[in-house]
């Protein structure tokens, strides 16, 4: 059985949820590049996962909710998946 650790962030916004869909769609697709990660929407849920790291982006009209479950060997990387999270909700929820 192995050790999971999570980040959970939270954000409120005013893009609307059609333009907060696209903002987290394109951050789902940085963290797919730099991570290999697959991803997929369901309804208003974008789900993503590779092994070591999974988690969901729930999108609303005037809040984002992103929770990673990372496994043991990502654990160390953990600080800074989650500032670059912070970064781009930051940039692009602000």
């Amino acid at each position: 059985m192995s050790e999971m650790s999570s980040i959970e962030i939270s954000r409120s916004h005013r893009l609307g949820k059609e333009k907060a869909r696209s903002a987290a769609d394109r951050l789902v697709g940085e963290l797919a590049e730099e991570f290999e990660v697959d991803y997929a929407w369901q309804g208003d849920h974008l789900h993503f996962e590779r092994p070591g790291v999974s988690g969901v982006v729930e999108v609303g009209a005037h809040a984002i909710h992103i929770h990673v479950d990372l496994g043991l060997f990502l654990f160390a990387l953990k600080s800074s998946i989650e500032n670059e999270i912070r970064r781009y909700l930051d940039q692009h929820f602000a």
